[in-house]
């Protein structure tokens, strides 16, 4: 049975998607076409040309591999810090071995 990349690829920008918290309307605006294009585009109702993947998967940080093979592995973490008076935050890094 032939696999249907193009739907494949679109699942995985919609889940890169909806674990930034982006939604279809700013994405739509971020790259300017319509959030009902850009909806019928992630359904898969219309084939979306590679101008419009590519503008995706750069404004999510992906690369085409993760795309196409569903590659990236994510983990959301929330992290809560309390701070009190002068005190900031200036960097954090999270590492994964």
């Amino acid at each position: 049975m032939k696999e249907n990349y193009s739907l494949r690829m679109m699942e995985a920008i919609k889940e890169e998607m909806q674990f930034k918290n982006i939604t279809q309307d700013q994405m739509a605006k971020k790259i300017g076409i319509s959030r009902s294009s850009l909806s019928k585009i992630l359904s898969g109702h219309y084939k979306a040309d590679f101008q419009i993947v590519a503008e995706l998967v750069t404004l999510l940080d992906m690369s085409m591999d993760d795309v196409v093979m569903k590659k990236k592995n994510k983990t959301k973490f929330i992290l809560e810090i309390e701070v009190s008076g002068d005190a900031k935050i200036s960097n954090v890094n999270i590492e994964s071995s």
